[in-house]
């Protein structure tokens, strides 16, 4: 099945995005109270055991610095803390295909869409972009790495941030950009507003 950029960023309700809320929710309650939760129980499969000589040289591997929140959030737990910290890693193992596809997906559509609002592939150039975060610096070194000022349209969007397409559907881009040029065009079917999209992906 293929989805369009506003196809995902309208599915609140992804295994990826349910499994995310969940560990975020269960953190930070755990931080704040000092309450000891069973994570293991969502994990993709269930913890290693941990012998006592592993647990006592986790210094000299992940380091107990690298472990300071899972130790918080575990009531200082080095168990739990261990096993929290490969739920992590699991889940960040489940998102990277989502999110990389994600990004992908919202830069290919929105320079599709800029290309036919400004009628040439090279939009990039006609943009007021915000001063604020240096997007014309951050667009210098994307041209830079693709191959100069004479790179290919297509080369230069692909080594721009993903921060950089966020930016263009905040608030400050709405008449600009998202009305004027059509970068709306970039999610059909998303079914919510720019604003919406906009805190989605800054979410990302």
């Amino acid at each position: 099945m293929i989805f369009t950029t506003g196809d995902i960023l309208s599915r609140a309700g992804s295994p990826s995005e349910v499994s995310l809320r969940i560990y975020t929710k269960r953190l930070s309650l755990s931080t704040r109270n000092r309450v000891s939760y069973d994570f293991t129980r969502f994990m993709a499969a269930p913890p290693p055991r941990y012998s006592a000589q592993f647990l006592l040289s986790i210094e000299r591997t992940v380091t107990r610095a690298r472990l300071s929140r899972y130790l918080t959030a575990s009531s200082q737990n080095i168990t739990q803390a261990v096993q929290l910290y490969e739920y992590n890693i699991q889940l960040s193992e489940a998102l990277y295909g989502v999110l990389h596809g994600l990004e992908v997906m919202v830069r290919n559509a929105a320079h599709h869409a800029l290309s036919a609002g400004y009628g040439l592939p090279g939009w990039y150039d006609r943009v007021s972009f915000n001063p604020y975060w240096d997007w014309a610096g951050v667009l210098k070194d994307a041209k830079n790495k693709a191959g100069g000022s004479k790179a290919a349209p297509g080369k230069v969007v692909a080594e721009l941030t993903f921060g950089f397409w966020v930016d263009l559907c905040s608030k400050r881009n709405n008449n600009n950009l998202w009305v004027h040029r059509k970068l709306a065009a970039a999610f059909p079917n998303a079914g919510i507003s720019r604003d919406r999209i906009h805190q989605r992906l800054k979410i990302v």
